[in-house]
């Protein structure tokens, strides 16, 4: 009995084939690795966008409020005519000057004085806030003490960060807390 030899050409193709499907195994566990490595890092990325949402909106609050100061003093210490800055509902201003509420909602005290100063001093932020811990809203605000609001920042995954606006009503004292 002879012998029998393979053509060339088709041994190579079948070792081709073997290499190549080799060469995915590898490829498919460096990309693995790859994400492994990205993955928590694109994790801190967001949270670190988080932390810079909150503090462009504690800016913003801030911002609006003094506005509101300075047209205050303008106009001698007494409310403002109208709010100034924005405007649907004039904003009650403390004895110093700063807000404590709108002229639809009780001065100084109340959850609903909390959202509502958020309302006014942040309109066209595109921040939205509630009072529902359920509801898809950036900020959840609370009312914990009397001439406190407390606005929660809302991540509706696993984050387990912490980032509050806490605002001492009629004062110029927001502290931004994030943890």
């Amino acid at each position: 009995m002879e012998p029998q030899f393979c053509d060339a050409t088709s041994l190579s193709t079948i070792q081709h084939r073997g290499t190549t499907a080799l060469e995915n195994v590898i490829v498919l566990i460096m990309i693995a690795l790859l994400l492994i490595g990205i993955l928590p890092a694109f994790s801190h990325l967001i949270s670190q966008v988080r932390d810079s949402k909150v503090r462009l909106a504690g800016q913003t609050f801030l911002q609006s409020m003094s506005i509101l100061h300075e047209e205050w003093h303008i106009h001698n210490h007494q409310n403002l005519p109208e709010q100034g800055i924005f405007g649907r509902n004039r904003v009650i201003l403390s004895s110093a000057g700063w807000p404590e509420g709108t002229d639809d909602a009780a001065r100084a005290s109340g959850l609903r004085a909390c959202v509502r100063i958020w309302q006014e001093l942040m309109q066209g932020s595109g921040l939205s806030i509630t009072t529902e811990p359920q509801e898809a809203m950036d900020f959840l605000a609370t009312h914990p003490a009397p001439g406190l609001c407390v606005y929660r920042y809302q991540s509706m995954d696993s984050d387990t960060h912490t980032r509050l606006l806490i605002y001492q009503v009629g004062s110029a004292n927001l502290t931004t807390v994030i943890n």
